[in-house]
């Protein structure tokens, strides 16, 4: 007989979701992963590099790597990240981290997402986690001791659902939870590229009028690209040579030449925060509960750090995890990380959007500001690498 009865529902099985999964299974709760998606959309077997790649902190990666999910990734998949450079003006000095410097093994990894998701999909089979895909929810029903989950094939109930599904989220919406949203008017073109210099396992970022260029390193002498721009058709209508030349030339030739390898993609950009976190018997996670702009990397450490607050609350508090006084301490825990983060890259897209020349002086002054104060470069390599 198909069991009904969990101490956990997820809906969602992205990085954040299975992450979720893994975590409150190890902590002895009974788990049940949902998601509308097939298996197949999460198995890589691919050797191509996945177009979207991730910067996983240290703290994630430790994260993980205590879920024994890290480990499943082939080691030829992932990339160090040892030092990230960022300029305002071409022209001018670089803001620089050097994780040598500050003591550390590394900033963070760069990893492919269709790798990870498909490292934690592998754990979730090795621990026999109920993983229901192609499944699409009807109707959540909330009681008084628990929540009920309506599906095609029947009915699931839990103390606590979890809602990791994304930025459209079913559950929110089913709700009632309303969600502020601030589109950018940009969008993300990513690609990947064969270098013909090595990349020294360095982060590049290049502010270049009222776009953000980014290179992340990836292994084999290969980058990953991240250009938002507001004119972002003026890329995808490039060539495959063409766009290369262009991304190398952006980058001012410093890994010489460059092949494109993968074909460019495009995605719009926003910030979006759910006004409420939490409700009685429900907890959002991920982007379900908050987007951020993506050029400081940290949407899907942001999601993460929900998991590690989350589970670590529940563990304590076993008895009934879906009480809304136990979950408003989870929401009140999270929200300095979130606004912090929605703040500070949502300011750098204002400030390095904007082509006022005395706007320009401004952050040619402020960026390297932090090579000259100590303080200030340890307080922001602390927020990069958590």
């Amino acid at each position: 007989m198909m069991q009904t009865q969990y101490d956990v529902l997820i809906l969602g099985a992205g990085i954040v979701g299975m992450t979720a999964a893994l975590a409150l299974e190890r902590d002895g709760f009974s788990v049940a992963l949902i998601d509308s998606k097939p298996e197949q959309a999460y198995q890589h077997q691919h050797e191509q590099f996945d177009t979207r790649v991730y910067a996983i902190t240290p703290g994630n990666m430790h994260y993980l790597q205590g879920l024994n999910a890290w480990q499943r990734m082939p080691s030829q998949r992932i990339c160090s990240i040892q030092k990230m450079q960022i300029w305002a003006e071409p022209s001018q000095p670089p803001l620089a981290f050097d994780a040598f410097e500050a003591g550390m093994q590394d900033l963070g990894n760069i990893v492919e997402s269709a790798v990870l998701q498909f490292a934690l999909l592998e754990q979730l089979h090795s621990r026999g986690i109920r993983s229901m895909f192609s499944t699409q929810p009807q109707q959540v029903i909330r009681h008084e001791d628990y929540v009920e989950l309506c599906l095609a094939q029947g009915q699931l109930t839990a103390k606590l659902m979890i809602g990791a599904d994304g930025a459209n989220s079913w559950l929110c919406q089913q709700c009632g939870i309303a969600v502020e949203h601030e589109d950018y008017a940009h969008s993300g073109v990513v690609a990947n590229f064969k270098t013909a210099l090595p990349h020294g396992n360095i982060a590049r970022q290049w502010f270049i009028g009222e776009d953000v260029v980014a290179w992340l390193p990836l292994p084999n002498q290969h980058i990953s690209m991240v250009w938002s721009s507001k004119t972002p058709d003026a890329l995808m209508q490039l060539t495959p040579a063409q766009l290369a030349q262009h991304v190398a030339a952006a980058g001012g030739y410093c890994l010489g030449e460059m092949q494109c390898v993968t074909p460019a993609q495009a995605f719009p950009l926003s910030r979006q925060r759910a006004v409420e976190s939490v409700q009685s018997r429900i907890a959002l996670i991920g982007d379900a509960a908050h987007l951020v702009h993506p050029m400081a990397g940290q949407g899907v450490n942001l999601g993460l750090r929900d998991v590690v607050e989350l589970s670590a609350l529940l563990a304590r508090h076993p008895r009934d995890i879906g009480d809304y006084l136990l979950l408003r301490q989870y929401e009140r825990a999270r929200k300095l990380d979130v606004l912090s983060m929605q703040m500070l890259t949502g300011g750098l897209y204002r400030v390095f959007s904007q082509h006022q020349p005395w706007i320009k002086r401004v952050r040619e002054w402020a960026l390297p500001l932090p090579n000259r104060h100590e303080w200030l470069h340890q307080w922001l390599l602390r927020q990069a690498t958590r």
